[in-house]
């Protein structure tokens, strides 16, 4: 066999094992939920600080906002109102970002094996 052909089956061998697959996907989950659990805790702390809410209430309204489904409680303070808008903002990112953590490694997968089967049908021209 070519070179090119050995290192194009180790490249498929190290990419396409099983236990490397389901390990990324474990860690990103790991990485997600201590990503919306870190910005949870922030946001019920805050909101009990701001608005002097409770901790059911603050934990309600957090994940409201963390969902976008909007503030469930009218906010009375100003610096609440403020915290809020910058929470939904961000909270907006932090949920993107564990969707990818999660799924970006599938699709890494997935994209890297159809570039091999593209490459290996068209004889290496793309």
């Amino acid at each position: 066999m070519s070179g090119g052909k050995i290192l194009k089956r180790r490249i498929q061998e190290y990419f396409f094992k099983e236990e490397r697959i389901i390990f990324h996907v474990f860690r990103g989950i790991f990485r997600s939920l201590i990503l919306i659990l870190s910005f949870l805790m922030i946001g019920i702390f805050l909101f009990m600080k701001t608005e002097k809410l409770g901790f059911h209430d603050s934990l309600y309204e957090t994940a409201m906002i963390m969902t976008g489904m909007g503030p469930a409680i009218e906010l009375q303070t100003n610096s609440g109102k403020i915290f809020a808008s910058i929470f939904a903002m961000v909270s907006v990112g932090v949920v993107i970002s564990s969707i990818t953590f999660v799924f970006g490694p599938i699709y890494r997968r997935w994209h890297k094996k159809m570039h091999i089967e593209i490459q290996q049908k068209t004889g290496g021209k793309e």
